[in-house]
């Protein structure tokens, strides 16, 4: 039986660290913040107060509350006494994959047998950095986004031999932060970087044709920022309707010259069973039973709340 997660142990300092440190710390957790550089540790630290001090002028937290998760933190520069007791170690130091295997080696030696390891790593597979381990079924990745203590989403990776009970035990933990835990699989990039790749790439590309950066970010705020904010990318293709989607896919393909640019093989079946998403009930969701002009409603009246907290003009 896996034992309960009580005290975690955070390894680094610098841009993540600390906000995941507070996280768990305003869960109740008892939190070990390690660096060997102890200018970050004292960084680090300040700006977990600063976090803090947002979310009490913010009606986040109370004063009280602030003291409690502030008292929860021990910072420490000693490895051996930030993890020698701890149930769960998240690594969030330098996205460099040597210093990672290096760093696990080590705190393997001084770390509890039931202790899970887990890498904050945003690209790097898990599997690869497992490998350094003795224990490759209880390693996982854990990519939390930037701010932790403000974004909701952890995107939780499995290596190819990480075990069940240490995925279960992850996403229950996750989830237990008021965090949304979403499983990706062992690939470079995983879920978050392969989406933000692609628009980075499309978007360096119309620089270098000539777009302006400010006609390129107001094309995002003012109308894609909006709809993904309300919606993902799938279901975003199911109300355009996956036909248009389907022969934009064609088109573009065609004069860009660029088969990366063609349909999927399942996006031409969704296509040839005339499954269109919004428009026939079913596309790559099932909106069988469901009003769809309700839900373009509910979607139309969120999109207005959101434009006016925005203070973009409406109609």
């Amino acid at each position: 039986m896996e034992k309960k997660i009580e005290r975690v142990a955070v390894i680094g300092a610098g841009i993540m660290g600390p906000g995941i440190a507070q996280v768990f710390a305003g869960h109740g957790y008892n939190v070990s913040l390690n660096d060997v550089d102890e200018s970050k540790l004292g960084n680090g630290i300040e700006r977990v107060k600063q976090n803090l001090a947002l979310f009490i002028k913010k009606g986040l937290a109370t004063e009280e509350q602030s003291k409690l998760i502030f008292s929860n933190i021990m910072v420490t520069s000693d490895p051996t006494k930030a993890v020698k007791d701890a149930d769960f170690i998240i690594e969030a130091i330098t996205e460099s994959i040597d210093a990672k295997k290096k760093l696990f080696e080590q705190i393997e030696i001084i770390c509890p047998p039931h202790a899970i390891l887990a890498s904050n790593t945003s690209t790097i597979r898990i599997s690869d950095m497992a490998a350094a381990t003795r224990r490759p079924e209880k390693f996982i990745g854990t990519h939390w986004m930037l701010p932790p203590h403000i974004r909701p989403l952890v995107e939780i990776i499995p290596g190819e031999k990480t075990s069940k009970q240490t995925i279960d035990t992850t996403m229950d933990l996750i989830a237990s932060l008021g965090k949304v835990p979403v499983q990706a699989k062992d690939m470079p990039g995983f879920i978050i970087n392969r989406l933000q790749a692609g628009i980075f790439i499309q978007a360096l590309a119309l620089l270098e044709e000539g777009i302006s950066k400010e006609a390129i970010d107001r094309a995002w705020t003012h109308h894609l920022g909006l709809r993904y904010c309300l919606m993902g990318p799938v279901e975003g293709m199911d109300s355009m309707g996956l036909d248009t989607v389907y022969l934009a896919g064609l088109y573009l393909s065609a004069v860009f010259n660029d088969p990366s640019w063609a349909p999927t093989e399942t996006l031409k079946r969704k296509f040839e069973s005339g499954e269109y998403g919004y428009k026939t009930g079913k596309g790559f969701y099932d909106y069988t039973g469901r009003d769809i002009n309700q839900i373009i409603s509910n979607r139309d009246e969120e999109l207005i709340n959101l434009m006016r907290a925005r203070n973009i003009q409406i109609g």
